[in-house]
Protein backbone atom coordinates (compact mmCIF):
# COMPACT_ATOMS: atom_id res chain seq x y z
CA UNK A 1 0.00 0.00 0.00
CA UNK A 2 2.65 2.64 0.71
CA UNK A 3 3.89 2.03 -2.99
CA UNK A 4 0.21 2.54 -4.19
CA UNK A 5 -0.06 5.80 -2.07
CA UNK A 6 3.72 7.05 -3.47
CA UNK A 7 2.84 6.22 -7.24
CA UNK A 8 -0.71 6.97 -7.13
CA UNK A 9 -0.07 10.49 -5.62
CA UNK A 10 -3.15 10.87 -3.68
CA UNK A 11 -4.43 13.24 -1.18
CA UNK A 12 -6.56 10.95 0.08
CA UNK A 13 -6.73 7.33 0.99
CA UNK A 14 -8.76 5.18 2.46
CA UNK A 15 -9.48 1.46 3.49
CA UNK A 16 -12.55 -0.70 4.78
CA UNK A 17 -12.13 -3.73 7.05
CA UNK A 18 -8.58 -2.85 8.20
CA UNK A 19 -8.68 -5.20 10.89
CA UNK A 20 -7.18 -2.89 12.95
CA UNK A 21 -7.17 -2.76 17.07
CA UNK A 22 -5.84 -1.70 20.02
CA UNK A 23 -2.68 -3.60 19.72
CA UNK A 24 -1.92 -2.19 16.54
CA UNK A 25 -0.23 1.26 17.19
CA UNK A 26 0.25 4.27 14.43
CA UNK A 27 3.55 4.02 14.48
CA UNK A 28 3.17 0.40 13.07
CA UNK A 29 1.47 1.69 9.96
CA UNK A 30 2.19 5.21 9.18
CA UNK A 31 3.94 6.06 5.81
CA UNK A 32 5.58 8.87 4.84
CA UNK A 33 3.82 12.12 4.16
CA UNK A 34 0.59 10.70 5.30
CA UNK A 35 -1.43 10.86 8.79
CA UNK A 36 -3.71 8.00 9.85
CA UNK A 37 -6.62 8.54 11.52
CA UNK A 38 -8.43 5.16 12.39
CA UNK A 39 -11.61 3.79 14.06
CA UNK A 40 -11.16 0.36 15.29
CA UNK A 41 -13.77 -2.18 15.94
CA UNK A 42 -13.60 -2.68 19.59
CA UNK A 43 -14.64 -5.96 21.36
CA UNK A 44 -15.26 -8.02 17.85
CA UNK A 45 -12.11 -9.08 15.72
CA UNK A 46 -12.62 -7.54 11.81
CA UNK A 47 -14.21 -4.65 10.30
CA UNK A 48 -12.24 -1.44 10.76
CA UNK A 49 -11.65 1.92 8.71
CA UNK A 50 -8.98 4.19 8.41
CA UNK A 51 -8.01 7.09 5.89
CA UNK A 52 -4.65 8.34 5.32
CA UNK A 53 -4.15 12.48 4.49
CA UNK A 54 -1.54 14.12 3.42
CA UNK A 55 0.49 15.97 5.73
CA UNK A 56 0.26 19.19 4.26
CA UNK A 57 -3.70 19.25 4.53
CA UNK A 58 -5.49 19.99 8.04
CA UNK A 59 -7.22 17.34 9.58
CA UNK A 60 -9.95 17.67 12.31
CA UNK A 61 -12.15 14.29 13.42
CA UNK A 62 -15.54 15.36 13.21
CA UNK A 63 -15.61 12.64 17.39
CA UNK A 64 -19.60 13.64 17.71
CA UNK A 65 -20.93 11.67 14.82
CA UNK A 66 -17.54 9.66 14.25
CA UNK A 67 -19.12 6.21 15.65
CA UNK A 68 -19.23 2.73 15.48
CA UNK A 69 -22.80 1.55 16.12
CA UNK A 70 -24.19 -1.31 18.38
CA UNK A 71 -24.53 -3.72 15.65
CA UNK A 72 -21.14 -3.07 13.76
CA UNK A 73 -21.88 -0.14 10.96
CA UNK A 74 -18.69 2.53 10.79
CA UNK A 75 -18.36 5.98 10.14
CA UNK A 76 -15.36 7.70 10.39
CA UNK A 77 -15.95 11.32 9.89
CA UNK A 78 -13.42 14.19 8.97
CA UNK A 79 -12.59 17.54 8.17
CA UNK A 80 -9.95 18.10 5.50
CA UNK A 81 -8.60 22.18 4.54
CA UNK A 82 -6.02 23.31 2.57
CA UNK A 83 -5.45 26.82 3.31
CA UNK A 84 -5.64 27.59 -0.17
CA UNK A 85 -8.63 25.11 -1.06
CA UNK A 86 -12.15 24.86 0.26
CA UNK A 87 -12.76 22.43 3.31
CA UNK A 88 -14.85 19.55 3.01
CA UNK A 89 -16.26 16.70 5.42
CA UNK A 90 -15.69 13.16 4.11
CA UNK A 91 -17.00 9.81 5.72
CA UNK A 92 -15.17 6.67 5.41
CA UNK A 93 -17.91 3.80 5.70
CA UNK A 94 -18.33 0.00 6.64
CA UNK A 95 -21.44 -1.85 6.53
CA UNK A 96 -20.70 -5.33 7.65
CA UNK A 97 -22.95 -7.64 5.55
CA UNK A 98 -24.64 -8.86 8.95
CA UNK A 99 -26.18 -5.10 9.58
CA UNK A 100 -29.85 -4.58 7.68
CA UNK A 101 -30.25 -2.05 5.76
CA UNK A 102 -32.95 -0.30 7.47
CA UNK A 103 -30.82 0.00 10.16
CA UNK A 104 -27.75 1.54 8.14
CA UNK A 105 -30.34 3.71 6.39
CA UNK A 106 -31.48 5.46 9.92
CA UNK A 107 -27.79 5.78 11.45
CA UNK A 108 -26.49 7.10 7.82
CA UNK A 109 -29.63 9.85 7.76
CA UNK A 110 -28.89 10.80 11.55
CA UNK A 111 -25.16 11.53 10.92
CA UNK A 112 -25.12 12.98 7.87
CA UNK A 113 -28.19 15.44 8.85
CA UNK A 114 -25.59 16.78 11.32
CA UNK A 115 -22.82 16.71 9.25
CA UNK A 116 -24.58 19.07 6.78
CA UNK A 117 -25.70 21.52 9.46
CA UNK A 118 -21.43 22.49 9.21
CA UNK A 119 -22.39 23.83 5.92
CA UNK A 120 -19.53 21.76 3.97
CA UNK A 121 -19.70 19.63 0.98
CA UNK A 122 -19.74 15.88 1.85
CA UNK A 123 -17.60 12.66 0.71
CA UNK A 124 -18.94 9.28 1.82
CA UNK A 125 -17.00 6.16 0.39
CA UNK A 126 -16.70 2.96 1.76
CA UNK A 127 -17.62 -0.70 1.22
CA UNK A 128 -21.46 -0.95 1.74
CA UNK A 129 -21.69 -4.99 1.32
CA UNK A 130 -24.94 -4.31 -1.09
CA UNK A 131 -24.64 -4.44 -4.39
CA UNK A 132 -25.76 -1.20 -6.47
CA UNK A 133 -26.53 -3.85 -9.78
CA UNK A 134 -28.98 -5.96 -8.04
CA UNK A 135 -32.62 -5.81 -8.32
CA UNK A 136 -32.98 -6.09 -4.83
CA UNK A 137 -35.17 -4.89 -1.51
CA UNK A 138 -31.92 -3.64 -0.03
CA UNK A 139 -30.41 -2.24 -3.29
CA UNK A 140 -33.79 -0.35 -3.21
CA UNK A 141 -33.35 0.64 0.60
CA UNK A 142 -29.58 2.19 -0.60
CA UNK A 143 -31.04 3.83 -3.54
CA UNK A 144 -34.04 5.60 -1.50
CA UNK A 145 -31.56 6.57 1.00
CA UNK A 146 -29.18 8.29 -1.56
CA UNK A 147 -31.70 9.87 -3.22
CA UNK A 148 -33.50 11.42 0.02
CA UNK A 149 -29.84 12.36 1.15
CA UNK A 150 -29.48 14.16 -2.14
CA UNK A 151 -26.03 12.56 -2.87
CA UNK A 152 -24.57 11.45 -6.18
CA UNK A 153 -23.07 7.93 -6.55
CA UNK A 154 -19.91 8.18 -8.51
CA UNK A 155 -19.43 4.90 -9.35
CA UNK A 156 -21.01 2.89 -12.06
CA UNK A 157 -18.85 -0.26 -12.85
CA UNK A 158 -18.35 -2.96 -10.92
CA UNK A 159 -15.84 -2.85 -7.56
CA UNK A 160 -15.80 -6.60 -6.91
CA UNK A 161 -15.31 -9.36 -9.39
CA UNK A 162 -14.86 -13.14 -9.15
CA UNK A 163 -15.19 -15.64 -12.37
CA UNK A 164 -19.25 -15.49 -11.13
CA UNK A 165 -19.93 -12.38 -10.14
CA UNK A 166 -19.67 -8.97 -10.94
CA UNK A 167 -20.75 -6.60 -8.01
CA UNK A 168 -21.12 -2.50 -7.06
CA UNK A 169 -20.78 -2.32 -3.14
CA UNK A 170 -17.68 0.90 -2.86
CA UNK A 171 -18.73 3.40 -3.08
CA UNK A 172 -18.51 7.24 -3.59
CA UNK A 173 -21.38 9.46 -2.70
CA UNK A 174 -21.37 13.05 -2.73
CA UNK A 175 -23.40 16.28 -1.98
CA UNK A 176 -22.00 18.11 -4.60
CA UNK A 177 -21.16 16.42 -7.96
CA UNK A 178 -20.09 19.68 -9.88
CA UNK A 179 -17.03 19.77 -7.61
CA UNK A 180 -15.69 16.22 -9.17
CA UNK A 181 -13.34 16.22 -12.35
CA UNK A 182 -13.33 12.41 -12.84
CA UNK A 183 -13.98 9.29 -10.77
CA UNK A 184 -13.39 5.78 -11.54
CA UNK A 185 -12.78 2.05 -10.50
CA UNK A 186 -8.92 0.94 -10.87
CA UNK A 187 -7.90 -2.60 -10.87
CA UNK A 188 -5.41 -3.59 -8.36
CA UNK A 189 -3.92 -6.56 -7.06
CA UNK A 190 -3.60 -5.49 -3.09
CA UNK A 191 -7.55 -6.54 -2.62
CA UNK A 192 -10.23 -8.66 -4.08
CA UNK A 193 -11.87 -5.05 -4.40
CA UNK A 194 -10.86 -2.55 -7.04
CA UNK A 195 -9.63 0.41 -6.07
CA UNK A 196 -12.64 3.63 -6.11
CA UNK A 197 -11.46 6.97 -7.07
CA UNK A 198 -12.50 10.20 -7.65
CA UNK A 199 -10.50 13.78 -8.77
CA UNK A 200 -12.13 16.78 -7.15
CA UNK A 201 -11.57 20.72 -7.73
CA UNK A 202 -11.70 22.10 -4.56
CA UNK A 203 -10.18 26.05 -5.36
CA UNK A 204 -11.87 28.52 -3.84
CA UNK A 205 -14.09 30.86 -6.23
CA UNK A 206 -12.87 34.30 -6.85
CA UNK A 207 -14.78 37.23 -5.51
CA UNK A 208 -16.53 39.15 -7.12
CA UNK A 209 -14.70 42.77 -8.11
CA UNK A 210 -16.09 45.44 -5.41
CA UNK A 211 -16.78 48.90 -7.33
CA UNK A 212 -16.72 51.90 -5.08
CA UNK A 213 -17.93 54.69 -6.58
CA UNK A 214 -16.45 58.42 -4.56
CA UNK A 215 -17.35 62.01 -5.05
CA UNK A 216 -14.84 64.72 -5.34
CA UNK A 217 -14.94 67.43 -3.38
CA UNK A 218 -12.26 69.25 -4.18
CA UNK A 219 -14.14 72.82 -5.08
CA UNK A 220 -17.13 71.54 -2.83
CA UNK A 221 -18.37 74.95 -1.29
CA UNK A 222 -20.61 73.90 1.89
CA UNK A 223 -22.33 77.53 1.56
CA UNK A 224 -22.78 77.33 -2.21
CA UNK A 225 -24.03 73.60 -1.45
CA UNK A 226 -27.06 74.84 0.99
CA UNK A 227 -27.73 77.85 -0.95
CA UNK A 228 -29.04 76.00 -4.00
CA UNK A 229 -30.66 73.07 -1.49
CA UNK A 230 -32.72 75.89 0.09
CA UNK A 231 -33.21 76.56 -3.76
CA UNK A 232 -35.22 72.98 -4.77
CA UNK A 233 -39.02 72.79 -5.06
CA UNK A 234 -39.84 69.61 -2.40
CA UNK A 235 -43.16 70.38 -2.29
CA UNK A 236 -42.95 68.22 -5.58
CA UNK A 237 -42.18 65.62 -2.84
CA UNK A 238 -45.90 65.37 -1.41
CA UNK A 239 -47.15 65.17 -5.36
CA UNK A 240 -47.09 61.48 -5.18
CA UNK A 241 -49.25 59.18 -2.56
CA UNK A 242 -47.11 56.00 -2.82
CA UNK A 243 -43.83 56.11 -0.17
CA UNK A 244 -41.43 54.55 -2.98
CA UNK A 245 -42.27 57.35 -5.15
CA UNK A 246 -41.66 59.87 -2.62
CA UNK A 247 -38.63 58.86 -2.10
CA UNK A 248 -37.32 58.56 -5.36
CA UNK A 249 -38.46 61.83 -6.06
CA UNK A 250 -36.90 63.22 -3.04
CA UNK A 251 -33.28 61.22 -4.04
CA UNK A 252 -33.42 62.44 -7.52
CA UNK A 253 -33.78 66.46 -6.47
CA UNK A 254 -31.27 66.06 -3.85
CA UNK A 255 -28.58 63.75 -5.78
CA UNK A 256 -29.06 66.56 -8.46
CA UNK A 257 -27.73 69.34 -6.47
CA UNK A 258 -25.24 67.30 -4.74
CA UNK A 259 -23.64 66.00 -8.61
CA UNK A 260 -23.32 70.20 -9.11
CA UNK A 261 -20.94 70.43 -6.77
CA UNK A 262 -19.73 67.11 -6.04
CA UNK A 263 -19.31 65.42 -8.68
CA UNK A 264 -19.68 61.27 -8.74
Amino acid sequence: MPILLTNGDFDIFTVSETWFNSSVHNNEINISCYRVVRLDRALRSGAGVCAYVRSSLKVNILRDITLTSDDGFQQLWFTVQHKKLRSLDICVAYRPPDVSLVSFASELTSTYSQAAMLGKDIIILGDLNCNVFADSTEAHVLKDVISMLNLTNLISSPTRVTDKSATLIDVILTSNADLVKSSGVLRTLISDHYLVHCTLNLKLPKDKPVTITARSYKNFDVYEFFDDVSKVPWDIVSLFEHIDDQVSCFNDLFLGVLDQHAPA
